[in-house]
């Protein structure tokens, strides 16, 4: 079945009015939630916005869309509504969102309002996983735009996907979290990826399984599936009408990704040297195959392809080389809000340090530490961990024999990295809201310890 079938026999992204309810209630007024009422003000729509504790920025916010009121939530409001609008922050599992579904309310994401809108011709790039997923989808991006491609990028990553939407666009590259999976309703893609699975966000999920079963239901909204090798995990792909692979392994066929060395592959043809890239690591290189499978699935010109790797930088907070001073290498991995994340970037960063030191903490959103710290053990000289959750880590690093030390804050982290290290790689595995604003903001205060400037550091 071609996506152009599949578009068409989806059910109604925007079913009509039956006169038995009122308006659309958008729930959440974050990003995503302004994007909705962006969406609906520009149709004609007519809609609440409702949020547990609405701020008096969203309140100007709203009013400059629309001129409409931002309310308070209550239970009441949501059974009135025609329909529900769901911001992904709002997990669709929470009991006044289940009993609006028990009355039959439709509840709606962004990516099932987007379906209906994004047209048949253009094509769609899905790109999902614990971690690297801006990563695949900033580098996608990039390659559309050296070769002159009309792709919209954004999603989960930068714009919302309303707000891409664009008549002209020959196509869209999305970044997609479990959250928005959870209301994708008629949302399909062209090709899809799903680029690993670990432990992560299981302060939202009732176990591990049901995180991962959210991630793989992409692979069940895809023509072609862009399999990771090394993911344990059995997805469901009966319905790809194509499947490619990357991976750390030899490829055998053109639909194959891999690694021969340091040499990266598509089937028996080298494509590119490690060496000539200039982002690090091993899951960077892992990265790079995954986008260029994804890139090859919808044929896009290989030397092209290749041309934008070779000068892709990378993103901001991740292992990005803040300075080298004193005869060691600082490098700031503040986005690893996970312990996968933090072991990928061990991982990858230890051949390149005879001394490692990672400076690891924050809030650990109840993940286990223990296996990252026992695969991480080996490579590293130096552990220090801070913020609320320290003495997890600290724990699960001292029982593997590791020089371990708590301190309160990163600055204090910073002061107790030992001379000896040649390379301090700040990685923390944790989320960073006991301290910080975001990740953003916690890698820029790393930076500014390193470099030395004080004005961020006024900021904590």
């Amino acid at each position: 079945m071609t996506m152009e079938t599949q578009r068409a026999d989806a059910t109604d992204p925007n079913p009509p009015h039956d006169g038995s309810r009122g308006q659309t209630a958008i729930v959440g007024a974050g990003r995503t939630g302004m994007s909705f009422a962006r969406y609906l003000s520009n149709r004609g729509r007519p809609y609440i916005l409702l949020d547990q504790a609405p701020t008096e920025g969203q309140r100007a916010e709203l009013r400059e869309i629309s001129g409409a009121g931002l309310l308070e939530f209550n239970r009441n409001r949501l059974l009135t509504a025609r329909e529900i609008m769901l911001s992904p922050g709002v997990p669709r599992a929470g009991a006044d969102i289940q009993a609006a579904l028990a009355s039959g309310i439709p509840v709606r994401g962004d990516l099932d309002v987007f379906a209906g809108d994004c047209g048949h011709s253009a094509s769609v790039m899905a790109i999902t996983g614990t971690n690297g997923k801006s990563t695949v989808t900033t580098l996608l991006g990039q390659m559309a735009e050296d070769a002159d491609m009309s792709m919209k990028v954004g999603g989960n990553l930068g714009i919302p996907c309303l707000d891409l939407l664009d008549e002209s666009a020959k196509g869209y590259i999305l970044e997609i979290s479990s959250y928005q999976l959870e209301s994708a309703g008629a949302f399909r893609s062209d090709v899809a990826t799903v680029l690993n699975l670990a432990p992560d966000h299981l302060d939202r999920y009732d176990n591990l399984e049901h995180y991962y079963e959210t991630k793989a239901s992409l692979y069940r909204r895809t023509n072609i599936a862009v399999v990771n090798k090394e993911t344990d995990y059995p997805f469901d792909l009966s319905g790809c009408e194509e499947i490619f692979s990357f991976g750390r392994e030899k490829p055998n066929d053109t639909r194959e990704f891999g690694l021969v060395g340091d040499a990266l592959y598509q089937g028996e043809r080298q494509l590119i040297d490690a060496g000539e890239l200039k982002i690090r690591g091993l899951h960077n290189l892992m990265n790079i195959l995954a986008a260029l499978a994804m890139g090859a699935a919808l044929r896009w010109d290989m030397e092209s392809m290749l041309q934008s790797v070779r000068n892709f930088p990378g993103l901001a907070h991740r292992c990005e080389t803040v300075a080298a001073k004193h005869g060691c290498v600082f490098v700031n991995d503040s986005k690893a809000t996970n312990p996968a994340a933090t072991e990928a970037a061990v991982l990858g960063m230890s051949h390149q340090a005879k001394n490692l030191c990672l400076l690891a903490g924050g809030v650990s959103k109840d993940a286990d530490m223990r296996p990252m710290a026992r695969s991480t053990a080996p490579y590293l000289a130096q552990v220090i961990a801070f913020g609320r959750d320290a003495n997890v880590i600290e724990e699960a690093f001292r029982n593997e024999g590791v020089v371990v030390s708590q301190v309160a804050d990163l600055g204090r982290a910073v002061a107790e990295v030992s001379s000896e290290c040649d390379m301090v790689l700040f990685s923390p595995g944790c989320a960073s809201f006991d301290q910080f604003r975001n990740f953003e903001h916690r890698g820029e205060v790393f930076k500014t310890l390193i470099l030395g400037d004080t004005e961020v550091q006024d900021g904590l």
